[in-house]
């Protein structure tokens, strides 16, 4: 939903934000009551991005899940990074948060877990991943080239010639 939709329905982003993010994940237990300096940077967070400051949001989150390393936190940091475009920490810690739900029990936390694992799908579309396999046979051995791209045997086989 775009922010001129939220605007008409006279809803604060944060309140959207909310409803899909910070809600434990699916099939978790029923949270202990945070501490009350938690819960203080838990609204920082929440007021930072309802005045679209991700980044700050971010940060936040960060100290919060240095303070308690919850699931809810991992995944609320998979989410900033996303719409911050790091797309590589959003992959890493969107691959955690996905791993650690538990297959879900309700509508809403059905609705959660698609989200996630959508989420999560959108990310690695940003990333690649690269294998490299040395050839059978190949010794293990690698040449090394300084920058330019040639070594001493390319020039020696160019004198040759």
């Amino acid at each position: 939903m775009n922010r001129s939709a939220l605007r008409a329905l006279r809803v604060p982003a944060s309140a959207v934000f909310a409803s899909f993010l910070w809600l434990p994940p699916a099939g978790a237990e029923e949270a202990p009551r945070r501490p009350p300096h938690i819960q203080k940077l838990v609204r920082e967070a929440e007021a930072a991005f309802d005045r679209l400051d991700i980044a700050l949001a971010r940060q936040i989150w960060a100290r919060i899940h240095e303070l308690e390393r919850t699931n809810v936190a991992m995944c609320q940091l998979g989410q900033l990074d996303r719409r911050l475009a790091r797309w590589v920490d959003a992959v890493g810690e969107l691959e955690l948060c996905v791993a650690q739900m538990k297959p879900p029990e309700t509508p809403r936390e059905q609705r959660l877990y698609e989200t996630r694992h959508d989420d999560l799908a959108v990310a690695r579309q940003h990333v690649a991943e690269v294998a490299v396999l040395a050839p059978p046979g190949g010794g293990g051995r690698a040449r090394e080239r300084p920058p330019g791209g040639c070594d001493r045997a390319d020039l020696r086989g160019a004198r040759a010639a």
